[in-house]
């Protein structure tokens, strides 16, 4: 972890030219979400694919639902373990659908409305969810509706959220990111498979199966990208990014979370002028090699203080949704080898 202060001459040019730029940004940036945030509450989501061998859940925009077990997840990451340890036994859909942030995405009036209707409903916890789902969980669930929240069960680490300031302090704050350490997503499939289970005790030996199985292709993935960071040179394995995501990186692999243009666990924050002129200096006298760049989030703050700290810049780094047709699997390995490749 790294603690320091910043008080010299050199700093507060920084801090005075961020100040600025920092402004005209984030007020141009609040007006294009509010735009997105109006066109996206409009569109009906096309939903995600189940082609996949090991997703076998159906979509419960399609299909009859009749002797199925209805499940609502709240992340797309969520519903691709639900379909595989429920398969052909569950209809999912995910509130949050292929491709979106759970942090920012409004669910449609159609999803709230299927939403009423679900048997079970599984969501990260942990203030994940943003201010759009959040109330949905408290207020749109049919009475008999089960609600399981993994994330406090997986040994969350929490965060400070001091760090790049030099000050410390965690408030109680949880990171609910832990699918980035797939031993703590075994956690979180047990969980599944126990709530399959009590909501349909017909299907145990079959919840048990497809768990097992996962679980140890958890196991296997856990080897191969734990092998990958390890083969980071250590002098590099130094982590920028747009928010903070990777803490769990930090708390298994032995990567240092140096700072973020977010200081904050929601990409739906933004950063101060201080925050960014703190991250500046950071990422100056560590020599941090590289900002891994999320998709969408912040993309021109995060450009210029590249600029400024003449730090190059890894971008598609995403780790809060799955892609259309992406699995877990594929997600977790491919961040592994995006930030494998940008501090080598």
């Amino acid at each position: 972890m790294v603690s320091l202060s910043f008080n010299n001459a050199h700093s507060w040019k920084y801090r005075q030219i961020i100040f600025r730029f920092a402004m005209a940004l984030l007020v141009l940036g609040s007006f294009s979400a509010s735009i997105g945030c109006a066109i996206g509450f409009d569109t009906l989501s096309n939903g995600e694919k189940t082609s996949d061998s090991d997703r076998e859940g159906t979509d419960p925009r399609n299909v009859n639902t009749d002797g199925l077990l209805t499940i609502h997840t709240t992340t797309s990451i969520i519903s691709d373990w639900v379909k595989v340890v429920g398969g052909e036994r569950v209809v999912v859909e995910s509130l949050t659908p292929a491709g979106k942030d759970p942090h920012t995405y409004q669910p449609t009036a159609q999803q709230v409305a299927r939403l009423s209707n679900s048997n079970l409903v599984i969501s990260i916890g942990l203030s994940l969810e943003g201010q759009n789902i959040s109330p949905l969980l408290q207020h749109s669930l049919s009475r008999n509706a089960i609600r399981v929240e993994l994330g406090p069960q997986t040994n969350p680490i929490k965060l400070d959220l001091h760090r790049q300031s030099g000050q410390h302090g965690h408030r109680n704050t949880y990171d609910p990111h832990f699918w980035l350490d797939p031993s703590r997503t075994t956690i979180a499939i047990k969980q599944i498979q126990n709530s399959l289970t009590s909501a349909d005790p017909e299907g145990t030996d079959y919840y048990s199966d497809n768990a097992s199985g996962y679980i140890k292709k958890l196991s296997n993935i856990e080897k191969s990208i734990r092998s990958t960071y390890e083969s980071i040179p250590s002098s590099n394995r130094m982590l920028v990014t747009s928010h903070e995501a990777l803490g769990y990186l930090e708390d298994t692999y032995g990567l240092q979370i140096i700072g973020s243009v977010i200081p904050a666990l929601s990409t739906d924050a933004g950063p101060t002028a201080s925050d960014l002129a703190d991250l500046i200096d950071i990422i100056q006298l560590t020599k941090a090699p590289a900002i891994f760049m999320e998709e969408g989030i912040q993309e021109k703050v995060t450009t210029q203080i590249a600029r400024d700290t003449n730090t190059k810049i890894i971008e598609g780094l995403r780790v809060e949704y799955l892609n259309e047709g992406e699995t877990y699997l594929q997600m977790i390995q491919r961040t592994a080898e995006l930030i494998h490749n940008g501090l080598r």
